[in-house]
């Protein structure tokens, strides 16, 4: 979800992804809803294509400026959940673009929902699973992503702080409706960078990575010489 000023509102995109379904005619039952004829409809794009030919769609030119930050909330809760976040993302949206215009500037503002279903749980565990914490029991969960795009670096605050604000709220919000993920899971790749990412993986897990570290790269010079991103 995101503002448009050309069409002079909030649009929404909805991307789906079926692993077996080849008939480009016809969607896959499961995504019918998305496809009810009363949903007025911009653009539609069905198509068979492979992950490397999908990545190159989302390629964006460099030279902007980008943030990420995001939460988990269980899946399982009542959709009134993920309705209830939009009010409070608009605000977020208003507030971006009143700064924008008055630094005569543009700032794009997103929204973003991404189901982690329980099979994608139950596949985590081969191998002896990983380090997220995460549990088939656990889910599904649904990341609630933020990210904004802008040109000037007069907007950097305003855009980080409205940002930690508004995830702040949406975990409050799923606090009291008991749908809070396991821990507070946070993805890492969307992660805002003041984001504890670790401790949503719990506390076994996150000593264990320490440990690893610890045995591994006693003196810290890999975190040392590895510049961003989250280190241990």
């Amino acid at each position: 979800m995101t503002y448009v000023p050309q069409l002079g509102g909030y649009v929404v995109l909805t991307d789906q992804f079926h692993a077996t379904h080849d008939d480009v005619s016809t969607p896959p039952a499961v995504f019918g809803a998305f496809h009810d004829a009363s949903l007025p409809t911009l653009v539609a794009n069905t198509r068979l294509a492979n992950v490397s030919q999908l990545s190159r769609d989302i390629e964006q030119a460099a030279g902007d400026r980008q943030t990420w930050w995001d939460t988990t909330v269980k899946a399982t809760a009542t959709p009134d959940l993920l309705l209830d976040i939009v009010p409070l993302f608009e605000e977020h949206a208003a507030r971006l673009l009143a700064a924008a215009a008055a630094d005569n500037s543009t700032v794009t503002p997103y929204l973003v929902y991404q189901a982690i279903s329980s099979n994608i749980l139950k596949a985590m565990q081969v191998n002896g699973g990983n380090a997220l914490g995460l549990k088939p029991e656990d889910g599904p969960i649904m990341i609630v992503q933020l990210t904004a795009t802008w040109t000037s670096a007069a907007l950097d605050e305003v855009v980080e702080s409205s940002s930690k604000e508004l995830i702040g709220k949406v975990d409050a919000l799923a606090e009291s409706r008991g749908a809070r993920s396991k821990n507070g899971y946070i993805y890492m790749n969307y992660a805002g960078q003041t984001q504890n990412v670790f401790a949503g993986y719990g506390k076994d897990n996150s000593a264990r990575l320490r440990s690893v570290a610890r045995k591994y790269d006693p003196k810290g010079k890999i975190r040392d010489l590895w510049k961003g991103y989250f280190k241990l």
